[in-house]
């Protein structure tokens, strides 16, 4: 905290000694402010796969995005949707040299305020910077790096704005799989976690915790008496796009799910008593998929994550297989797991269509094998 004040006050001194006249007043001290909108293009690591938003002050920039992986339990509170960020300060030419070395671009866009409406954001920025004021409790879609500024930027200009505002049909999934891929691990996993809510239209300012949607709304932006908000755009870090634009040959989900149905069906054809190593191996991991899963939907404050019907392929019951299927005297408890693991998933693979969740369409091979080791099982079961 004692560098940040060191560096705003040092900032406030450069600005003022811009006066020419000692009797200037305090309007024309803002005179010298130029606010812009920094839109920073997407990173390899999860946390910045959607790219970055900041506030530039002449050559100073804050940014909403500061967060600490040593906190204590930050993994924890991560998951359960109580991660907090912070408001951080630091110098425009620090920033461009991190975003150069990870081959990031930054996009400015240079805001058209009055001395006044400069005022109100700059004052409420340092105000922001104070100890008790910087942290926030961190959300996803509602309040995170890019909705912060927008929100402040907005307040100074008390409504004064107005957007070219487009709707378009496209829910909060389809917006994130632009950014992570189509068929790609990443999106794999986001969509066992995230449930039903993903799924509903993002209207156009929802639409805009995405930090390019809103660099898209602020180019289209116009103040009450028709100039636009922005008055220049410019890339000051470029990217070196044929450093990033690498294709991933990697192997996707569907085509592992494929091959793992294509052999465990086989399998079960023909060793069906010999797999109970790879139905503990199987149903222990889906199991505990489906105790994050019900933790998320119940328990934690993520949004997006409720309401999620993959619980009826990934379920915590799938647990009593590994518990119980090394026990002779088991045997009633296991057909009755299997029945229900069975029934499960057929009703998810069936509601593919009809049911209010869109599936990753690796789900369904990875599906069939939890009903084929399921009758396959109960099959064994019955015949003792």
């Amino acid at each position: 905290m004692k560098a940040t004040f060191t560096l705003i006050l040092s900032f406030l001194l450069t600005i003022t000694a811009f006066a020419q006249q000692p009797s200037e007043r305090e309007d024309d001290i803002y005179s010298n402010l130029e606010i812009s909108l920094l839109t920073c293009s997407p990173g390899d690591e999860l946390y910045s796969a959607f790219g970055h938003t900041a506030i530039r002050v002449n050559d100073m920039v804050f940014n909403y995005g500061m967060f600490n992986f040593n906190t204590e339990g930050f993994y924890i509170k991560f998951v359960s949707g109580q991660t907090d960020y912070e408001l951080g300060v630091e110098m425009m030419d620090g920033f461009e040299r991190q975003y150069e070395r990870r081959n990031r671009s930054v996009i400015e866009q240079k805001l058209n305020l009055t001395n006044e409406e400069k005022a109100a954001l700059f004052n409420a920025l340092i105000e922001n910077t104070r100890p008790e004021n910087k942290t926030y409790r961190y959300n996803f879609v509602f309040d995170n790096c890019a909705t912060r500024p927008r929100v402040k930027i907005e307040e100074c200009l008390k409504g004064a704005i107005k957007y070219d505002v487009k709707e378009e049909n496209e829910s909060y999934r389809k917006l994130i799989e632009k950014y992570v891929g189509e068929d790609s691990w990443i999106k794999f996993g986001i969509d066992i976690l995230i449930g039903a809510e993903a799924d509903k239209t993002a209207s156009f300012f929802d639409r805009l915790f995405l930090p390019d949607e809103l660099m898209n709304a602020f180019a289209t932006a116009r103040r009450d008496n028709g100039e636009r908000l922005v008055t220049e755009t410019k890339e000051i870090v470029s990217q070196d796009k044929d450093e990033d634009d690498d294709e991933d040959n990697g192997v996707t989900p569907l085509a592992v799910a494929v091959i793992a149905m294509t052999i465990i069906s086989i399998a079960s054809l023909l060793f069906p008593r010999k797999l109970k190593a790879l139905d503990f191996i199987l149903f222990l991991a889906t199991g505990l998929l489906g105790v994050v899963i019900t933790f998320l939907c119940f328990f934690s404050l993520h949004p997006l994550v409720g309401e999620n019907y993959n619980l009826l392929w990934l379920n915590p019951i799938h647990l009593i297989i590994p518990l119980t299927i090394f026990i002779k005297k088991a045997r009633k408890i296991l057909m009755g797991t299997y029945i229900l693991i069975a029934l499960a998933t057929a009703v998810a693979i069936s509601g593919y269509i009809y049911l209010p969740q869109e599936f990753n369409i690796a789900f369904l091979p990875f599906m069939a094998i939890i009903v084929v080791r399921a009758l396959s099982a109960i099959k064994t079961l019955r015949q003792k």
